[in-house]
């Protein structure tokens, strides 16, 4: 009978962690139209439904044009706004880990310009959508990862204009 309870409460203490995990389409529902005011909560829901029912994510947004959910995984998304901006949305780990805070939400920006220049801003926010005043210590993974984004849109311009030639 003891055994019966320590295995329990072993299981117990692995399966709670990795239920309540964050998944970003969550997140992503629970934004608020102020942190991206070109998307309406409703055009954030029609963008997971039409993932998840495997149809093009496309839908109208607030100023009549069209954007497109391209990618939505467990920690991330990616949204073409317009032909302008695409905007990657990443659930990241922080270094130290408090009880309020182990993950962040980093809303990557890249605007590309007329010139066909890309550049990218990125905005950190808490879980709850707090935007976050200083930079968060970011695990080094996590680091890499928003790295390996600026990283791309450096590498997409170049090959872009290269290739014009």
């Amino acid at each position: 009978m003891i055994r019966r309870m320590l295995t329990i409460c072993l299981l117990a203490g692995v399966l709670i962690p990795t239920s309540a995990q964050l998944l970003m389409k969550n997140v992503f529902k629970a934004m608020p139209d102020s942190v991206m005011p070109y998307l309406s909560q409703n055009n954030r829901l029609d963008f997971i439904d039409f993932v998840e029912s495997g149809m093009k994510a496309e839908v109208k947004n607030q100023l009549d044009g069209m954007s497109e959910m391209t990618s939505l995984a467990d920690d991330s998304l990616t949204i073409r706004l317009n032909e302008a901006v695409m905007v990657t949305m990443i659930l990241l780990p922080v270094a130290h880990p408090t009880q309020d805070v182990n993950q962040v939400i980093a809303v990557v920006h890249t605007y590309t310009f007329q010139s066909g220049q890309q550049e990218s801003v990125v905005n950190y926010y808490t879980t709850s959508w707090q935007p976050m005043i200083e930079f968060p210590q970011l695990t080094i993974a996590a680091q890499q990862r928003i790295s390996a984004l600026k990283v791309q849109t450096i590498f997409n311009w170049e090959t872009k204009n290269l290739n014009k030639y």
